[in-house]
């Protein structure tokens, strides 16, 4: 499998694990038409909430674009114009997994831990202005944005207040 390709299935396995231990569920899109690859769901189970739910764009790069205090990701246009549409009823983020150069550093499997190296970053693009770019815009996305289930859980309550993540 070229690399692109297993970074994008280590994307979906992190971005799914941490939904998970935040209690929320994943629904994969088959084709990725309007740059949504994943749908973080809430399931309700304590009977208040609206179910939220926000959209995913997902992305995976090396350490080479990240600064001391933020990721630098060029995103391609279509995906960039797709995100900051204010039009959409779903909040959507997109998310920046970063791994390792080699492939061989990705992850560490023992009896007592699944080691994943190094994280996912997260931002709303919601509202950006839009650009005259012809390929691709370049995201920066601070390093303090750290897709955690804590993150998430506190995204997922402003939806469900009527805000954006």
């Amino acid at each position: 499998m070229r690399e692109e390709l297993r970074k994008a299935e280590l994307s979906y396995g992190c971005v799914h694990a941490i939904a998970s231990k935040a209690g929320y569920t994943i629904q994969n899109i088959r084709l990725d038409i309007d740059s949504i690859d994943m749908t973080i769901k809430s399931v309700g189970a304590d009977g208040t909430s609206k179910r939220p739910t926000i959209d995913v764009q997902l992305k995976c790069s090396t350490p080479k674009i990240v600064t001391d205090n933020e990721i630098r990701f060029p995103l391609k246009l279509k995906n960039y114009n797709d995100l900051i549409d204010s039009h959409r009823l779903t909040p959507q983020i997109l998310i920046v997994m970063i791994v390792p150069e080699q492939i061989d550093e990705w992850m560490e499997i023992s009896t007592q831990e699944i080691l994943i190296r190094h994280c996912c970053y997260w931002k709303s693009l919601r509202g950006m202005k839009a650009t005259t770019n012809s390929t691709s815009v370049t995201i920066a996305i601070p390093t303090d944005q750290i897709f955690t289930a804590s993150a998430l859980s506190e995204m997922m309550k402003r939806v469900n207040s009527g805000g954006l993540p």
